[in-house]
């Protein structure tokens, strides 16, 4: 029988029925402990695991998600003879109430009058031909691949994501009103639904270095609050080992449950207002991370006070500000403190009594003596690195060997290596020169990108009036200008085109890839070489008839044929060697990966490095550079209680480049070593 809302509302309602779903839950939990698992997983296992587990407490494995789902699927089910008796007996609360709602539906009989028998057959034959028709339709598109199916919706005009199930997409073309599929990718479409659905708080799509590529949010809430978000949504929560996404939060996997129709308001150009629709396909997944200090120290027995970059000038509020004086700055600090955390004088008592002890500080160190400081190391570490900016800037001001007039915060908070320019009064008395301030926390430096370099050179007077060291510049300039303008892949192939035009050493790796490809080495390119790897991993080995194994030759295909049997032999580092990157370059892909290009991109990019390395000229030139950049870098170390100070500059430096990692997509960087 059928019950109303009203009923099943009072079924959910009824103590009893939640205290037998409660007991059930506690028995579930009890299985899956035995086994390694936990309920909080449970939306997570397969099918088949949730019979088992769920087995003899629940009608259906679903039943077990929420109580809504328990007293529904009983509420819904057949009422078969075998189904009330499994329902009787081991959930008797729920059908005790079930069956007294019953009890209260009045008992109708309806009767059809014998004069109107011939409406009711024009009406069987109406309905009947109706009926063939849909499902002959039906039939049509069943019988339909998916990439039929999305042509044929491109046929008629209907948008529909190449990621949408056949279900989905079967649905779209019988009813195209329903939902409108938008022709973004089905993980895209996802990302839409996380940043710009409404309801992830500060969500954004983001690629942190070499992390993937994954959502980021500022959602507050333990993980069982976050889970039960999520999954009012459509969307599993699980987690995910090592640190794909983040190293200091815990990664996890959004996954949608079903498939989620939803809609953004839009406007076109001509001001008409408008519901972009769009269908998040069931199974679709995305990386996810919670930046909070609470999701931060979950598992680690310890609750995080600050996140990464909470502290930092542009998110206290500094961020485009000028101070002519350190007084000024730790005034206005201060405020903006207690403006931040209004209702937790814990964290701005402290904070404004670092503010203090910066003003007061002296030679190379700034003490925290009379700071009440109750924060763990982690927090400590968290202060030294984004608060020491601040703390850094009012030392300037009153230190040597700096001694600035005054500071001034980027407006931009993710300005690339400058975190405060430090402001010196002119020759003359007009205007001021501007010194860029690097703060790095820790007692090493780190991998800077010669993107930075170049940023920080256009913000300098150019040239240093000496011609041999300004022509001397010049060499490296034009690697510079060129990683700047490039993609990281197309950085890479551009360091071993212009170091071919220069003649330097290292060239001999691109001109023998030159002759085996057939390809200039000043025609190479990201498309050239990926076109080249992806036509030669489809031929078969020279004296082979297939592609892949049991061809008869000990090599899979013609580009591993020709990348380990001819140019990996006259390289000395670069060559592929691990057995997943192997497998992703020239067998059948890892983990559903498959990257021909990788067996050219990767020995290019590591042996980058290498021929920047071993040509002098360049390193001179680098260190020519860098000397036209008066930039400072302060590191920082939080030391018994002292915030250790000390001052370099790009002049003392000696400069190494670096390799990046493949997976990573950096661009080419290199490392500073202080001599002095």
């Amino acid at each position: 029988m059928h019950l109303s809302q009203q009923a099943i509302d009072q079924i959910l309602g009824n103590a009893a029925v939640g205290h037998e779903f409660g007991e059930k839950i506690k028995e579930l939990d009890r299985r899956l402990s035995m086994n390694g698992m936990s309920y909080s997983g449970y939306d997570g296992l397969t099918d088949r695991q949730q019979e088992i587990f769920s087995q003899g407490l629940f009608l259906e494995p679903e039943s077990a998600m929420d109580l809504r789902e328990y007293v529904i699927s009983a509420v819904d089910s057949c009422f078969c003879p075998d189904v009330v008796e499994d329902l009787h007996h081991h959930s008797p609360m729920l059908m005790r109430e079930i069956e007294a709602e019953q009890e209260k539906l009045p008992d109708m009989t309806i009767r059809i009058g014998e004069g109107i028998n011939g409406l009711d057959q024009a009406i069987d034959l109406l309905l009947e031909q109706i009926l063939q028709e849909q499902e002959q339709e039906q039939a049509d598109y069943s019988t339909m691949s998916k990439a039929q199916l999305f042509d044929k919706a491109k046929e008629l005009g209907i948008p529909v994501s190449r990621g949408a199930s056949k279900t989905a997409m079967i649905d779209v073309l019988q009813n195209p009103d329903s939902v409108l599929q938008s022709t973004l990718e089905a993980e895209n479409q996802l990302e839409v639904y996380l940043t710009k659905g409404g309801f992830a708080p500060g969500a954004a799509v983001e690629s942190e270095g070499r992390r993937a590529r994954h959502i980021r949010a500022v959602i507050p809430g333990d993980l069982k609050a976050l889970t039960k978000l999520f999954k009012s949504k459509g969307l599993t929560l699980t987690s995910v080992g090592g640190s794909s996404y983040s190293k200091g939060y815990p990664n996890y996997t959004l996954t949608a449950a079903k498939d989620i129709p939803f809609q953004i308001p839009g406007e076109t150009k001509s001001g008409i207002k408008y519901n972009k629709k769009y269908l998040v396909p069931k199974g679709t997944s995305v990386g996810f991370i919670n930046r909070t200090a609470q999701s931060k120290g979950e598992g680690r027995d310890k609750d995080f006070t600050f996140t990464m970059k909470e502290l930092s000038p542009g998110n206290i509020g500094l961020g485009g500000k000028t101070f002519s004086s350190p007084q000024a700055l730790a005034v206005e600090a201060a405020k903006l403190i207690d403006k931040k955390y209004p209702n937790e004088p814990e964290k701005a008592k402290p904070l404004k009594e670092l503010l203090e002890e910066a003003l007061e500080a002296s030679g190379n160190s700034i003490d925290f003596k009379k700071a009440s400081l109750t924060f763990d190391s982690s927090d400590l570490a968290i202060i030294s690195a984004d608060f020491g900016e601040v703390l850094a800037a009012i030392w300037s001001m009153n230190n040597d060997p700096l001694n600035f007039d005054g500071v001034e915060f980027p407006g931009a908070t993710n300005e690339p290596l400058i975190d405060f320019y430090g402001l010196t009064k002119a020759e003359g008395g007009e205007g001021f020169d501007r010194t860029p301030v690097s703060c790095k926390s820790g007692a090493t430096g780190g991998k800077v990108s010669i993107v930075n370099i170049i940023d920080a050179l256009a913000k300098q007077k150019a040239g240093t009036n000496d011609p041999e060291i300004d022509e001397n510049a010049e060499y490296a300039m034009e690697l510079f200008r060129m990683v700047e303008q490039s993609t990281a892949k197309e950085g890479w192939i551009g360091v071993h085109r212009i170091m071919h035009a220069k003649d330097a050493v290292g060239a001999k790796i691109s001109r023998s890839l030159a002759k085996i490809t057939g390809i200039k080495v000043e025609d190479m390119n990201k498309d050239s070489l990926e076109k080249w790897a992806i036509k030669h991993y489809n031929m078969p080995p020279k004296k082979a008839k297939k592609v892949g194994p049991g061809n008869g030759s000990k090599y899979n295909n013609r580009l591993q044929e020709l990348m380990q049997g001819v140019w990996y032999p006259t390289l000395n580092h670069g060559a592929l060697k691990a057995e997943d990157v192997l497998k992703s370059a020239f067998l059948n892909g890892y983990k559903g990966r498959v990257d021909p290009a990788r067996a050219i991109f990767s020995p290019l990019l590591e042996n980058t490095s290498r021929i920047l390395n071993v040509d002098q000229k360049m390193k001179d030139s680098l260190t020519s550079l860098a000397r036209q950049v008066a930039l400072v870098q302060t590191k920082l170390d939080i030391k018994a209680k002292k915030m250790n100070i000390r001052v370099d500059y790009f002049k003392d430096a000696k400069f190494e480049f670096k390799a990046n990692s493949y997976a990573g997509g950096n661009k080419v960087s290199f490392k500073m070593d202080f001599t002095k």
